[in-house]
């Protein structure tokens, strides 16, 4: 089973950067068959790493979840965007579904964030729901591993 974790966001806007944050602390632990990538935004490249994968994790900061986070099913969805220098993880799913003819099983890791100002460092609440996060990635990468 190989798992790509793909976090994304800018560290340069305070919590926006919770992605790159858990994808940090993930490296350090060098889990066998698990490749982390970071990035300030998904983009069409990532249509072919999630291809080559069993797995795909994305991980982004959110305003959204009333918990401090929430994991969720991405399932693949061809929206239309203005651009093509940032997708979301439905559309780089649906975009290796339609290239590569493969569709890793796809999630979502949403971790609240509470401040995206421009400058560096999460904030406190932020920091706190990025642990819990961590926490819970780390354990279920244990178990979808020892299957």
């Amino acid at each position: 089973m190989k798992i790509l974790v793909l976090g994304y966001g800018n560290p340069g806007r305070e919590d926006d950067g919770l992605g790159p944050a858990l994808l940090d602390r993930l490296e350090k632990i060098k889990l066998d068959n698990v490749t982390c990538q970071s990035d300030y935004q998904l983009n069409i490249e990532y249509a072919e790493y999630c291809s080559l994968h069993d797995v795909v994790i994305f991980v982004d900061a959110s305003v959204n979840p009333e918990k401090p986070f929430i994991f969720r099913q991405v399932l693949p969805s061809q929206e239309v965007s203005h651009t093509t220098h940032s997708m979301s993880a439905e559309s780089v799913v649906a975009l290796c579904e339609s290239i590569y003819g493969k569709r890793p099983r796809a999630f979502m890791l949403e971790i609240k964030g509470f401040s995206f100002e421009i400058g560096e460092g999460l904030s406190g609440p932020a920091e706190k729901n990025l642990d819990e996060a961590f926490i819970f990635l780390h354990n279920y990468l244990l178990s979808i591993l020892s299957k």
